[in-house]
């Protein structure tokens, strides 16, 4: 993987979610570059890995495709697209990197409308602390079509591992106290709407990945 789209640094404790919006390109007319989508995509990771053992099928999937479109770009020297248009298996190596995109900007949508649900829930007077229907709502609208009957059963059993509500927050903020637990939403309403747009500005064939 190219330095520039590896995950946070493992030494780093703990990668603030300010960071992590940071660190998502500022986008527009599905504009991305290649290893700008390696590099969200890798922070996801890191996030979901973070949230514990409920998204560690969807972490691990996603570390696969980030690898297998990774594997795909062999000559660094020039751009991703001519990688692709030079190949000797041109055909077969596009096909493989559409699919890579593919479930990569599904994974990224999963994370997001768990989030998503977790913001708009946060507007009721009491925020539930159960946010497992979340994760099976997020997964129902991005993934599960997508998946196996084995890949849904192994989603399922781990769902039980969902964080609560108080437990996501200290993971996204270790400091998180009932008087901070305002900006810390705050934070992840910001990080979801700059998510957002990246996700939306992902180009549909990767051999329009700059």
């Amino acid at each position: 993987m190219s330095e520039n789209s590896q995950t946070p640094d493992s030494s780093v404790e703990f990668f603030t979610l300010s960071e992590l919006t940071e660190r998502i390109p500022t986008v527009s007319f599905r504009l991305v570059r290649f290893e700008n989508l390696l590099l969200v995509c890798s922070d996801s990771v890191y996030l979901m890995e973070k949230l514990g053992k409920a998204f560690s099928s969807i972490s691990n999937d996603m570390k696969h495709n980030i690898e297998e479109i990774d594997r795909l770009y062999e000559n660094r020297k020039i751009s991703f697209r001519q990688n692709l248009l030079l190949s000797t298996n041109r055909l077969r190596c596009i096909n493989e990197a559409n699919e890579a995109v593919r479930w990569l900007r599904n994974e990224l949508n999963f994370i997001f409308h768990f989030f998503r649900f977790v913001i708009e829930d946060n507007a009721n007077i009491r925020p539930s602390n159960d946010l497992a229907p979340f994760l099976k709502n997020a997964y129902a609208f991005t993934l599960e079509q997508q998946h196996s009957w084995l890949g849904t059963q192994l989603f399922n059993v781990l769902s039980r591992f969902t964080p609560t509500r108080r437990q996501l927050l200290a993971a996204l903020n270790p400091d998180v106290t009932v008087l901070s637990e305002v900006s810390t939403v705050n934070e992840l309403i910001t990080y979801n709407e700059k998510l957002r747009t990246f996700i939306d500005n992902i180009p549909f064939e990767a051999a329009d990945l700059l």
